[in-house]
């Protein structure tokens, strides 16, 4: 029987589901982000194998800038220069990837979301959480809801639900992504393929050049640790599964909502885990449009995507 409970991680109150018998489970922090901080899976030889680079005790979760399993709207990823314009206004976000003078991967990463209904079965654990934006920033005039629901479902998948309400009286455009960083037992044994993919070629500030390249290199699993990659990818069939992880004990499928997610962002940092990322859009949508949303006055839009336990293990 999943069970939820709650306990201080820092400043922050962690949800947490849990399965003792079956040592499954998740976790999330509704007041930063309700960003995912555990994921749990077991097999049939091994149980509690946590899937998820989450927060550790020590860790200062605030300062984060990994955007661990973080939800990004209204965009992922990069914006040049921080701006945008729509119907003959210019809006300018904060830059917060200097360096690079981009603003990157939204503004809802630290909001403190609501939670709004928890269900638990002998097989099934839920949580559905909301952010109502009803302040009208300079850089994003538009009044909304995040609605996010998380569900694990027994042996092993969980999925992550996302309905944008526009509460504004204006079209909104918008897109949106998640950054999970995904870790196994025995990381150096630990293999990545992608599916069939193009390569969004970037620039010098890691935003789109206009070219877009063949790309096989993980048509085939390669060992993680051989890969250097922050790079990011169209989508080009029809295939729900992204991309799989595996380190030959257990594997996992990285999936999403076909008509809804076309990108992937593809990012490996110098520890045991790989952020893959399922994006709505490619990078700089704001301004290039591809994959970009505008959402009508009182319409929402949704999508998901998730992981599972990979058949055969």
């Amino acid at each position: 029987m999943f069970v939820f409970t709650q306990y201080k991680l820092g400043d922050y109150t962690v949800a947490k589901l849990y399965n003792p018998e079956t040592q499954t489970g998740f976790e999330v922090i509704p007041g930063f982000g309700a960003r995912l901080n555990s994921l749990k899976f077991s097999t049939t030889k091994d149980s509690g194998i946590e899937v998820i680079d989450g927060f550790q005790p020590a860790d200062d979760i605030a300062n984060d800038q990994y955007y661990k399993s973080a939800l990004l709207f209204p965009f992922p990823n990069r914006l040049k220069d921080g701006s945008f314009s729509i119907n003959g206004s210019t809006f300018q976000f904060p830059v917060n990837e200097r360096e690079r003078n981009n603003a990157i991967h939204g503004f809802i990463a630290d909001k403190l979301f609501d939670v709004v209904a928890v269900n638990t079965t002998e097989d099934e654990a839920e949580i559905r959480l909301s952010y109502k934006h009803n302040t009208q920033l300079h850089y994003y005039p538009f009044q909304f809801e995040l609605l996010i629901t998380y569900t694990l479902k027994a042996p092993g998948i969980f999925s992550i639900a996302i309905e944008v309400c526009n509460n504004s009286s204006e079209p909104m455009p918008f897109g949106l992504g998640w950054h999970p960083y995904f870790t196994l037992p025995g990381w150096e044994n630990v293999k990545l393929k992608i599916s069939k993919v193009d390569q969004i070629e970037l620039d010098e500030r890691a935003l789109p050049s206009g070219n877009i390249n063949e790309y096989t290199a993980l048509t085939h699993f390669k060992g993680v640790g051989k890969l250097c990659l922050d790079d990011c990818f169209a989508l080009i069939d029809q295939q729900k599964n992204m991309a799989t992880l595996k380190n030959g004990k257990i594997g996992l499928d990285i999936w999403r909502d076909v008509s809804t997610i076309p990108y992937l962002q593809v990012y490996t940092p110098e520890r045991n885990c790989v952020a893959i990322e399922p994006m709505t859009c490619n990078i700089d949508a704001l301004n290039n449009k591809m994959g970009i949303v505008s959402l009508e006055p009182h319409e929402s839009f949704n999508t998901s995507f998730g992981v599972s336990l990979a058949v055969g293990y």
